[in-house]
């Protein structure tokens, strides 16, 4: 099973809600909480159409995590980052265990 989510922000100096690792930049998801990006980057189904490596690449989710913190919607769709915001993650696998 498959939960469609966006990127909504930045948390600094946060925990991450799945393993509960102290970060330095935490990627907020709409309906899910704040995560580390190595997390969600487990959590996202392999796919080569979307992402030329499988998977987004950790750094990048961060930067549009500061990004989508720092910017406006419209700004953000200016800038052609809308998409890149949308996300496909497994939720069983964000799950503290």
């Amino acid at each position: 099973m498959t939960y469609q989510t966006q990127i909504i922000g930045a948390e600094f100096e946060a925990s991450c809600d799945c393993c509960g690792r102290a970060l330095k930049v935490g990627v907020r998801l709409s309906g899910l909480g704040t995560f580390g990006a190595d997390c969600i980057r487990a959590a996202v189904p392999f796919d080569r159409k979307r992402y030329s490596m499988g998977r987004p690449d950790a750094a990048f989710m961060r930067t549009l995590a500061k990004i989508a913190e720092r910017d406006t919607p419209e700004r953000i769709a200016d800038m052609g980052y809308t998409n890149a915001m949308k996300l496909t993650v497994a939720p069983q696998k964000l799950v503290r265990a």
